[in-house]
């Protein structure tokens, strides 16, 4: 994907002038009026009942809105929107893998490791360095350039991802 941003980035912003005076979607709908949300989730659904991650479901809702981007600004919000979703499902992921542990927990010895409690501190760790990836380096690599704003964006929304994948991983795990 970020081939395909920094494509994008150089054609919105030499065709922002002409496509100004245009009303712009930003990624709430899709083609045909239907909420790329709402896609993502029967995308998501879909991938669960194969049993398979979700990840041919990344970019669903960023893409469509990149194509209608005309400024930095604009690209940001898109993969914001995305990352927002990615951020709730991992919200709601990481609570019932860490409620799973935490009854696991429960049937383990007085002393034993407490997975809960490790799981809390990894994904404390994990959010750390996912930010210092995202919002320090690649956010930096371009040296205040504008590239940098949008690469850092798309490095949050892909790494956001990743993580639900690993945390559904282990979950799945967790319950067998």
């Amino acid at each position: 994907m970020r081939i395909a941003l920094i494509g994008l980035l150089g054609l919105g912003l030499a065709l922002s002038a002409p496509l100004q005076d245009k009303a712009q979607d930003t990624g709430d709908t899709i083609a045909g009026g239907v909420s790329a949300t709402s896609d993502m989730a029967g995308c998501v659904y879909q991938a669960e009942m194969q049993g398979s991650p979700p990840s041919g479901c990344v970019g669903l809702i960023a893409e469509p809105c990149l194509e209608g981007a005309v400024s930095t600004s604009d690209m940001v919000v898109c993969m914001a929107k995305e990352t927002d979703f990615w951020d709730e499902r991992l919200n709601l992921k990481y609570n019932e893998l860490r409620d799973v542990y935490a009854q696991q927990d429960s049937d383990e010895p007085e002393g034993a490791i407490q997975l809960a409690s490790v799981l809390k501190s990894t994904q404390v760790k994990w959010i750390h360095w996912r930010d210092a990836k995202c919002m320090g380096f690649e956010r930096n690599r371009y040296r205040g350039g504008s590239l940098g704003r949008v690469t850092g964006s798309d490095c949050l929304m892909e790494m956001t991802a990743e993580r639900v994948f690993e945390l559904e991983e282990l979950l799945a795990e967790a319950r067998m």
